[in-house]
C-alpha cells in the first residue's frame, strides 16, 4: 500500500502481484491531474516534474506527454516540444488530430510563425477534410516576408501540390507579402472556376482588401453571394466599405447585421468583423442589442467582447464584459486602455502576444488578433 501511495488502487490489486503493473497506470494517470491543476495555475515548473513523474511509471500516457509538449514549448524549449510532438504524431495515431491542433494552438499563440507555416503546410495533406483551416493558418504566417521567402523556395514542390483554389490563394498571398502588388492583383481578378470553399472564398475578398482592388472584391462578392448565403454577403460588404472608408454604409450594414442576429453564432461573427475592422460606433450598437437582451448576452463569450471593445476604442463599455473565469493563471486583467499591435514582447501587458497567453480566447479571435499583429509588423 505504501507504493500504491495515494493512488486510487483497489486492495486486491496490492495484494495480487499480477495486477502490481495496473498500480503504475493507476499512479501515472493521478500525477496527470496534478500536473493539470498546476499547469492551470500556472505553475508550469510543478507540472512539469510531476509530468515526468508521470512519465516514468507510464511511458505510453499520452495526455501527460502532450501537457509536457505544451509546457516545453511556453518554457523556451522549443527543439525538444517540436520533436515530442512529431513523435506523438507518429506513435499515437488515433490521436493525431489532437496532436496537430495542441501544437497548432501552441505556435499560434507564441506567435511561432515559421514553425506554423511548416505544419500548416504538411497538415494540408495529411488531415484533408480540414485541409481549408490549415490553408488559412498557412496564409497567416506567410504575412511575414521571412516566412513566405523560405517557403516560396524551400517547399515549391508542396504548394504545388495544393487543391487549386488553396494554391491561387497561397502564391498570391505570398506575392502580396514580398511586394508584388501588380501580379497578386492579376491572379485575383476573377471568381475561381472550381469548387468553392466559404473559407477560400472569405480569404479571396480579404486578400483583394489587402490589395486595395476593391471593385473587383465587389464584383467577385457578387458572384459569390449565392453560396455565402445574404448575412456573410452584408458582412463581406461591411468589411469592403470599412476598407473603402465609407463609413456611413458599413455603420448601416452593421446595424443590420446586429438587429437580426439571434444566436451566439451570429454575434461572434460581429465580434469578428469588428476585430478585423474596429469601429466604436459599431461596437456601440452590438453592446446595447447585448445589453437589451438577456437571451442573446448569456451566450456571449465576455472575455471576446471585452478585446473587441479595447480594439475599437471603447474601453469603459468593454470593461463591462470582464469574465474573471476567462484568465489564465488567476492574474488580473492588464491595467490597458488599448493594445499595442506593434509590439511582441511577452513582458509588455499591451502586447497582443500576451494577451492571447494570459486570456482564454477562442481560437478564430487568436487567430484575427494575431493577423492583424503581422500586419503591422510587416
Amino acid at each position: 500500500m505504501r507504493f500504491a501511495g495515494n493512488a486510487p488502487v483497489a486492495w486486491w490489486r496490492v495484494a495480487w502481484p499480477p495486477a502490481w503493473p495496473t498500480i503504475r497506470l493507476a499512479q501515472s494517470a493521478q500525477f496527470y491531474g496534478q500536473s493539470r491543476a498546476a499547469f492551470n495555475a500556472g505553475d508550469y515548473a510543478a507540472a512539469y516534474r510531476i509530468l515526468a513523474a508521470a512519465r516514468i511509471r507510464d511511458p505510453d500516457n499520452y495526455d501527460a506527454a502532450l501537457l509536457m509538449g505544451q509546457i516545453s514549448m511556453f518554457q523556451g524549449s522549443y527543439a525538444y516540444a517540436d520533436d515530442l510532438f512529431a513523435e506523438l504524431m507518429g506513435k499515437h495515431p488515433a490521436q493525431a488530430e489532437k496532436t496537430a491542433l495542441t501544437f497548432h494552438d501552441a505556435l499560434l499563440c507564441l506567435n511561432r510563425m515559421d514553425r506554423l507555416a511548416e505544419h500548416s503546410l504538411a497538415m494540408v495533406g495529411r488531415d484533408k477534410p480540414h485541409s481549408a483551416v490549415w490553408v488559412r493558418s498557412l496564409m497567416l504566417a506567410l504575412q511575414l516576408p521571412d516566412v513566405a521567402r523560405t517557403l516560396a523556395t524551400r517547399d515549391a514542390g508542396a504548394l504545388e501540390q495544393l487543391p487549386g483554389f488553396a494554391r491561387l490563394l497561397v502564391e498570391a498571398r505570398i506575392d502580396l507579402t514580398m511586394g508584388r502588388k501588380d501580379k497578386a492583383r492579376s491572379q485575383l481578378a476573377e471568381v475561381f472556376r472550381g469548387p468553392w470553399n466559404l473559407q477560400y472564398i472569405s480569404l479571396h475578398l480579404a486578400l483583394l482588401r489587402e490589395a486595395r482592388d476593391l471593385p473587383a472584391a465587389k464584383r467577385l462578392l457578387g458572384h459569390y453571394s449565392a453560396a455565402l448565403g445574404p448575412r456573410e454577403t452584408l458582412a463581406q460588404q461591411y468589411l469592403i466599405d470599412q476598407t473603402e472608408a465609407d463609413l456611413s454604409a458599413a455603420l448601416a450594414e452593421f446595424e443590420s447585421l446586429v438587429r437580426t442576429a439571434e444566436t451566439a453564432a451570429e454575434i461572434d461573427r460581429l465580434q469578428l468583423l469588428l476585430l478585423q475592422e474596429p469601429d466604436a460606433e459599431c461596437f456601440g450598437r452590438l453592446h446595447d442589442r447585448l445589453m437589451s437582451r438577456s437571451n442573446l448576452r448569456s451566450g456571449v463569450d465576455g472575455a471576446t467582447m471585452w478585446v473587441t471593445g479595447m480594439v475599437c476604442g471603447a474601453p469603459d463599455s468593454a470593461a463591462l464584459w470582464k469574465a474573471p473565469d476567462a484568465l489564465l493563471r488567476g492574474q488580473d486583467y492588464p491595467a490597458i486602455r488599448a493594445f499595442d499591435f506593434s509590439s511582441t514582447r511577452m513582458a509588455d501587458p499591451r502586447s497582443v502576444v500576451r494577451l492571447v497567453n494570459t486570456v482564454s480566447l477562442p481560437r478564430e479571435v487568436i487567430w484575427t488578433f494575431l493577423a492583424r499583429l503581422n500586419a503591422a509588423r510587416d
